[in-house]
């Protein structure tokens, strides 16, 4: 009898623990993967066909994570598209940076709070996005944090 066996490093769910805990079964036999990206998708932005999103001249595709402007596509870090999804999902209110810092990086000490590392992220996306057209949209509330205005 053959027995097709594989490690797992990364999923969601084990299954019972076997004899030889570095041991799993094949991939056909776990459980199925959660796919939680496209379940946080899906909330982002109900019913909308391909999630793509316009703000200003910009059109902002979250499934793909692409911004685009007149068809060009511009290259945002991980991290920035994160933080202007996060923006996106809180449309017209402002959120603190403490709350943008918590999504984006989870939990960490108040010595991190001080940091200017969201002013810097927020920075690097005005800068890529007004090299094709004015990004009003994105505003700081000042003492507070950012929001997007729609």
């Amino acid at each position: 009898m053959k027995t097709n066996l594989f490690i797992v490093t990364h999923c969601y769910s084990l299954p019972e623990r076997p004899h030889r805990p570095s041991i799993l079964p094949a991939p056909n036999q776990l459980p199925a993967r959660r796919p939680l990206q496209q379940k946080a998708l899906n909330c982002i932005l109900p019913g909308l066909p391909g999630s793509l999103v316009q703000m200003g001249e910009f059109s902002i595709d979250l499934q793909q994570r692409i911004v685009f402007y007149a068809k060009t596509g511009i290259e945002l870090s991980k991290k920035e598209f994160d933080l202007l999804n996060y923006l996106l999902l809180h449309k017209n209110r402002p959120l603190t940076r403490l709350q943008l810092s918590e999504h984006i990086w989870g939990n960490f000490s108040d010595d991190d709070y001080d940091s200017n590392y969201i002013d810097v992220h927020t920075k690097n996306i005005r800068k890529k996005l007004t090299v094709h057209a004015p990004a009003d949209w994105l505003q700081t509330i000042r003492g507070i944090g950012y929001k997007i205005k729609s």
